[in-house]
């Protein structure tokens, strides 16, 4: 059963993202897990192997591999931080 909260911030987003009145990009973030990281290089492995599958979104494909490639120290955080004495 979906909350009241949750179908006024749905039924929201559905409404901004149909509303074509101005100029929108937004920034998404993702955490993830050591293993999805493992999977998602498995990924960037093959397409730069067999080659992208949309010359459209090339350059957004080239982005995402030089983030994923290139990470800072500061990109990642514990999720159980050791106690500090």
């Amino acid at each position: 059963m979906m909350s009241l909260f949750h179908y006024a911030t749905l039924r929201e987003y559905n409404r901004i993202m149909r509303d074509n009145s101005f100029d929108k990009e937004f920034l998404r973030t993702l955490t993830m897990t050591e293993d999805e990281e493992c999977v998602l290089g498995d990924m960037i492995s093959f397409f730069n192997d067999m080659g992208w599958i949309d010359e459209s979104t090339q350059s957004a494909y080239d982005s995402l591999c030089e983030k994923y490639c290139e990470p800072s120290p500061f990109d990642y955080e514990p999720i159980n931080p050791p106690s500090r004495r």
